[in-house]
């Protein structure tokens, strides 16, 4: 680290006004210098040198992504609602009144049905919906509210290697990203 440190001084040397000789730290003044000019250059040029060890170095991490690396985050495909748009985001855990967070993620889940039941394939005039839940701290199920759309309060969807299975058996299957 000492090595660092004289190579350090002696590249910092120049920019201080000083150039390199054979004294003991490898300095000697261009015009006449007092012990406190030394002593000032030598100081800023360790200072220099610790800075350069102990600067960290850049994170090289990738960037960020929208959303949480969850297997639930993405869209749907609904056999009881063909062709109607189903999504699911999970994001972060909210704060609690007390200023800790929650150990539940949000779930975000939103779609679009046909007022008059059935397929959205072509339907001028989808009803959109969003629906709020969360995840369950094993992280297999999620537990959304659907009374806003006249079903239960918490109901269960489990993760199954490609979908979400409801209790009733409906089955979303998550859409491949193209």
């Amino acid at each position: 680290m000492l090595r660092k440190v004289l190579v350090v001084a002696a590249l910092a040397a120049p920019a201080l006004g000083y150039a390199p000789s054979s004294g003991v730290l490898g300095l000697r003044a261009q015009s006449e210098m007092s012990r406190r000019d030394v002593c000032t250059a030598f100081g800023s040029a360790l200072g220099l040198g610790v800075a350069a060890v102990v600067a960290p170095q850049g994170a090289h991490a990738e960037k960020a992504r929208s959303g949480l690396s969850s297997p639930f985050t993405g869209d749907y495909a609904d056999p009881n609602h063909p062709g109607c748009a189903r999504s699911v985001k999970i994001e972060g855990a909210p704060m609690k009144p007390d200023g800790t967070r929650s150990r539940n993620k949000v779930a975000i889940v939103k779609g679009q049905d046909n007022p008059k039941g059935g397929a959205c394939n072509g339907e001028p005039d989808l009803v959109s919906w969003k629906l709020e839940g969360k995840v369950a701290e094993t992280g297999d199920k999620i537990l959304v509210d659907f009374t806003p759309k006249g079903g239960p309060k918490d109901l269960t969807g489990t993760w199954d290697k490609d979908g979400i299975v409801f209790p009733d058996g409906n089955k979303w299957a998550k859409k491949v990203p193209q």
